[in-house]
């Protein structure tokens, strides 16, 4: 993190980055905002974005504004490995919780409560309307009644008290606060935040009521959507052991309710195993957030802006504005990954004026770089973007 006095390489690489000669419209490029997961508040992150912006980088931060969804469509220009590989990670993120001391607590309540509870609730959607009322699916009904106060309280006393013991040691302490209350630093309150749909399902299925819902603890309502969604993931998993011809095994499930010594409650990889082919469920789970797709889109429409055109896109960013509407978004991407090239791409991002505007260039070098730089952490999203 010492970037005025670095180690000898490889240790002291980020140091040694460099712009190259005449290069103008210089940006760094961060997916997520400041306190996410890609960018904690330490001193290597803080250090580096400083680094940067010292040596003529612009930073700006891709944020919700800018990201989109992951759409089986997009798997038509797909080789059919990374399309396994979306698949399978997608599926990862529905069975699995965000680890209870990954980023910070804003971050896990709105992923539980909004991003991953409506691509939990669109498969189960699909699931159901399809099985609803044969007699498999109403003895894993039946089955998870019986199992829901233990599940509820697992839930409660592993992930969400983690959570918690995080968020007391984080420089980032939000506190548990009521829902109705303003996020510590932020415009919007908690509840804001939240999916309609999660809310709806937590006052359908608890003795919360409409009138009340606003003075529900932050992690009261965040243990109630992980139940919930743990809910609907179990009840598909009982139905496929029916299916199969045996029980739900309540032992099968501790590991992934409560954790083992190696992994935290919750854990995609502790999910029991589903038998036969469930490629129908996995494709209904499609649909998180592009994280790193949607910020290497950014990369790429950058490299053929005109000097004003990436001023302009970089204070929309530096603003979390959108830089297009929805729509246009999801074609860009579509198109990028059917090979249209870069002028399909400044075609979606910068609509022609009419006006001639000076091109960023790089007078020393006819090739374009992009700097990627990952922790590998999430595969698909790695593989995808690249």
């Amino acid at each position: 993190a010492d970037f005025k006095n670095p180690p000898a390489a490889p240790m002291g690489a980020l140091a040694a980055i460099e712009p190259r000669p005449g290069c103008q419209g210089l940006l760094y490029v961060i997916v997520g905002g400041e306190g996410a997961t890609n960018f904690p508040r330490d001193e290597l992150h803080i250090g580096f974005k400083q680094l940067l912006i010292e040596k003529g980088f612009r930073s700006v931060h891709v944020e919700k504004a800018n990201y989109l969804n992951w759409d089986k469509e997009m798997f038509e220009t797909f080789p059919p490995k990374l399309t396994e590989l979306v698949l399978d990670d997608e599926w990862n993120k529905a069975v699995g919780r965000i680890p209870p001391m990954v980023a910070n607590l804003f971050v896990r309540f709105r992923v539980n409560t909004l991003v991953n509870y409506e691509v939990v609730d669109r498969a189960f959607a699909a699931f159901e309307e399809d099985l609803r009322g044969t007699p498999d699916y109403v003895k894993a009904t039946a089955w998870w009644v019986k199992v829901e106060k233990k599940v509820l309280q697992d839930i409660r006393s592993g992930y969400i008290k983690k959570s918690r013991e995080a968020d007391n040691k984080s420089k980032d302490c939000f506190g548990n606060e009521a829902v109705s209350s303003k996020v510590k630093g932020m415009k919007m309150s908690w509840e804001s935040i939240m999916s309609r749909i999660c809310v709806r399902d937590i006052l359908a299925s608890t003795d919360i009521k409409e009138t009340s819902f606003s003075q529900n603890s932050v992690d009261d309502i965040m243990c109630h959507a992980v139940t919930l969604m743990t809910s609907k993931l179990l009840r598909i998993y009982a139905f496929n052991r029916y299916v199969s011809g045996r029980d739900p095994d309540v032992a099968q499930l501790e590991p992934y309710l409560v954790g083992t010594k190696d992994t935290l409650p919750l854990d995609f990889r502790n999910f029991p195993e589903l038998h036969g082919d469930i490629s129908a469920i996995q494709k209904e789970v499609v649909g998180n957030p592009m994280y790193d797709p949607a910020g290497m889109l950014v990369a790429l429409a950058s490299l053929g802006a005109t000097k004003q055109q990436a001023d302009q896109m970089t204070a929309k960013l530096q603003n979390a504005e959108p830089l297009m509407a929805p729509d246009l978004r999801v074609k860009a991407m579509k198109e990028a990954y059917a090979g249209r090239g870069q002028a399909s791409l400044a075609e979606k991002f910068f609509p022609s004026t009419g006006e001639e505007l000076d091109t960023v260039k790089t007078p020393t070098s006819p090739y374009t770089r992009i700097l990627f730089i990952t922790d590998a952490g999430d595969e698909a999203d790695n593989e995808a973007a690249l």
